[in-house]
């Protein structure tokens, strides 16, 4: 039998036609369990490490897959000689220690049994190793799917702790919410009361003026008073001194009589003088007190207002909390306190001088 008798028996061709068509498989499989593999990988990140033997393997059986596919190609279009040790070059499937062995039997003597041998021997190789790939790439589409599952699972985590996150981060914006509404409350009360305080500020200013200037003419009332108690004193002692000067003028003219007139004449000026005398100094007195009672009825003011203001705070619920209010209360007790005080003075000052 020669070389191209081999090669244009048509069993020999349809045996490369299956093989072709069995690797070509193998390769599509091998390249379907790839792509599902990387789709895999680059849905986890971290089964890099975990993959890596796995892609290697993938591109060794493409690698053979792709050089099976070329040998056998090159078998059907050229007609190559089969060489002396009866395999071909680059043979993926290495069957001639296995002719060899079984033509060394007498009855395999026949070139029909050879060739019968060589469809069997080549057939049998090409689906064993066939079934080689088909296995490895069920194994690799099974880790692939393995890959996977995990995937789904860490998405199913992620999307439980993004919507976890949006919760929370939606409880803390109506709570963001919420307090910007009770800080512009707050802060409406705050412009209120200190628009009430200004108004209560501007009253108690037109109160104080008014007092102010009833004060300062009660003063300008008892200065001309004054004035003119001081006036009608040296209008006595002028007229007490020309009485003393005629009592001397009568002394020298009635000397006989003049120690008695004299006398009587200066202990009647010394008492004029000192009546004169008492009858001025209350005008003082009296003067110096009442700006002193004015000036503690001005003081009085004060605390009357403070009082005022607090209770009406507290009487229209102004407070903002029992802190406050116990602190307005302290401050009423305190300026009431101080009222007491200067009353207490008013009543002295009047009980000493009830003119």
């Amino acid at each position: 039998m020669t070389t191209n008798q081999t090669n244009k028996n048509p069993d020999n061709d349809k045996i490369i036609d299956n093989s072709h068509n069995l690797l070509l498989e193998a390769r599509e499989n091998a390249i379907n369990a790839r792509e599902t593999a990387r789709e895999a990988m680059s849905r986890v990140g971290g089964k890099r490490n975990s993959m890596k033997n796995f892609d290697e393997t993938l591109v060794q059986i493409l690698d053979e897959a792709e050089r099976r596919v070329r040998i056998s190609n090159a078998r059907k279009q050229k007609a190559v000689s089969e060489p002396a040790d009866g395999s071909f070059p680059d043979e993926p499937i290495d069957i001639y220690p296995e002719i060899k062995r079984k033509t060394a039997n007498p009855e395999m003597s026949g070139s029909q049994q050879i060739i019968q041998l060589i469809h069997d021997l080549t057939e049998e190789k090409a689906q064993v190793k066939t079934e080689q790939l088909n296995e490895e790439t069920r194994i690799y589409k099974v880790q692939a799917q393995q890959a996977l599952d995990e995937f789904e699972a860490v998405k199913k985590a992620a999307d439980n702790s993004i919507r976890l996150a949006q919760e929370e981060a939606s409880r803390y914006r109506k709570e963001a919410e919420k307090a910007s509404d009770d800080a512009r409350l707050a802060i409406s009360l705050a412009r209120e009361r200190v628009k009430m305080a200004s108004e209560e500020i501007k009253e108690i200013q037109q109160q104080a003026s008014v007092d102010t200037n009833r004060a300062r003419a009660e003063i300008l009332k008892a200065k001309e008073e004054a004035e003119t108690a001081r006036h009608e004193s040296r209008k006595a002692i002028s007229r007490a001194e020309a009485e003393s000067q005629k009592a001397r003028e009568e002394a020298e003219i009635a000397k006989r009589t003049a120690a008695e007139i004299i006398h009587k004449a200066r202990e009647e000026s010394r008492k004029i003088k000192e009546e004169t005398e008492t009858g001025y100094k209350p005008y003082v007195t009296t003067d110096n007190q009442y700006r002193d009672l004015l000036d503690r009825l001005t003081e009085m003011h004060n605390p009357l207002h403070s009082i005022s203001g607090f209770a009406r705070m507290i009487l229209d619920d102004n407070i903002c909390d029992a802190v406050a209010e116990k602190e307005f209360v302290r401050t009423i007790l305190q300026q009431s306190e101080n009222l007491k005080l200067q009353l207490d003075n008013i009543h002295r000052l009047l009980k000493v001088n009830p003119r």
